[in-house]
């Protein structure tokens, strides 16, 4: 691929930009100015992870059930050393592994595309659902994608699919519940002020 700069020449990229990052790009500067639209990737991932998962119930190689459980695991030994960062990196590749395993090579390429996308708001959405170090949280999500992991492996279809409703349902709960927290928070802070 070729750069073409004003008054300087003709280039060869030393990368040459993926069709994915060059698409996603100005979505990433909107969720750095606005946290919010993690809720916007959170209804995006729904609309493609309940396809994903329901296929690789149906589609997973032997391969894919092994790359998934490995996921999982990695998953929870982060979880365990309390590797926030680790951890997060590891859910997203959890669920970009299920999306391998539906073996619908235009989704695949979607969610690799997304991968970064969700890593961060999977990040985002841990923080604020775990900020007040409740374990409970933590222990559900964990049963969630256990579960989530059975079904798939076992070759599930509907079960799949309604565990990753329940899942990402139970995320979007827990996110909504924390911003009407911080919202009162600050109207409370707000209130104080005026005194």
């Amino acid at each position: 691929l070729l750069e073409s700069r004003v008054g300087a020449g003709t280039f060869v990229c030393a990368k040459v930009p993926q069709w994915s990052e060059q698409a996603l790009a100005p979505l990433a500067l909107l969720m750095q100015d606005d946290p919010q639209y993690r809720l916007d990737v959170l209804e995006t991932r729904q609309a493609l992870e309940l396809s994903t998962a329901k296929l690789a119930a149906q589609r997973a190689t032997a391969k894919d059930r092994d790359n998934i459980r490995r996921c999982f695991d990695e998953m929870l030994h982060h979880q365990q050393r309390n590797d926030a960062e680790n951890s997060s990196r590891a859910d997203a590749r959890f669920h970009l592994a299920i999306a391998e395993a539906s073996h619908n090579v235009v989704i695949v390429q979607i969610m690799r595309g997304l991968f970064e996308m969700v890593l961060n708001t999977v990040s985002q959405n841990r923080r604020v659902m775990f900020e007040h170090n409740d374990p409970k949280v933590l222990e559900r999500l964990t049963q969630q994608h256990h579960d989530l992991m059975q079904a798939v492996v076992t070759g599930q279809p509907e079960q799949a699919r309604a565990l990753i409703i329940e899942h990402l349902d139970f995320v979007h709960e827990k996110l909504a519940a924390a911003d009407a927290d911080a919202a009162r928070i600050r109207r409370l802070d707000r209130l104080s002020s005026t005194r």
